[in-house]
């Protein structure tokens, strides 16, 4: 009969790539890589791409749907060179140009773990030791120490924990105090992260007055 229906929506059709990221800029931290760039403005804009060359080799992505213009890269290690380069995607999943590489090699890890609020409590002939913990890059172990009457320090324990950058942990440790002869002690907790930085001194102590034959609280 020839009837024509009626004409449809017009659809837009992008014929060209977006533009490269302009303005890649990297700056070394310690064990860490803080990248930046300027932003891109077009219609067709989605999301950012990250890619990231180790040494020699080949370009890997490393992040997607990025939509800030900055970003961390914790997944580095000290004095080996990285390049990076970032591209956008539109919002067809199609990626543009990629930006000119920018090279960094990121710093070592010298700064200490810091110890926080040693706590104690006596249960008996156990006492409780508890430190809190933090450190730039993560914690490795906790050393406890303890000595009477400023006699050299003798090690409780040395127990290996594990920690996020920047994120305080607690640790804890039951400490038997059967065996002491009686007196005054000195007890101080040391840190130590993945790169051997020790956490600075004086070192946070606590005074026990053990009695092994009373369960005299500490002091």
């Amino acid at each position: 009969a020839g009837n024509i229906s009626a004409e449809s929506e017009p659809i837009r059709i992008t014929t060209y790539l977006l533009k490269a990221p302009e303005g890649l800029n990297a700056v070394a931290g310690e064990v860490e890589v803080v990248l930046s760039w300027d932003a891109l403005k077009d219609n067709e804009f989605g999301w950012y791409r990250i890619y990231r060359a180790s040494g020699d080799g080949n370009f890997e992505k490393i992040a997607d749907s990025v939509k800030v213009l900055s970003t961390k890269d914790f997944n580095v290690s000290a004095n080996i060179k990285y390049t990076y380069k970032v591209v956008a995607v539109d919002i067809y999943g199609n990626e543009g140009d990629l930006s000119l590489p920018v090279e960094i090699i990121p710093l070592e890890d010298t700064t200490p773990p810091i110890l926080e609020g040693f706590n104690t409590s006596r249960t008996a002939n156990t006492v409780k030791l508890s430190v809190g913990v933090i450190d730039n890059v993560g914690v490795s172990s906790i050393e406890f120490l303890y000595r009477l009457n400023d006699e050299q320090w003798k090690q409780i324990t040395q127990l290996t924990v594990s920690s996020e950058r920047n994120k305080k942990i607690t640790v804890n440790y039951n400490w038997d105090v059967s065996n002491l002869e009686d007196g005054t002690y000195e007890v101080k907790g040391i840190a130590i992260d993945a790169a051997g930085n020790v956490s600075a001194l004086p070192a946070t102590q606590t005074n026990y007055l053990v009695s092994a034959t009373d369960d005299e609280a500490p002091k």
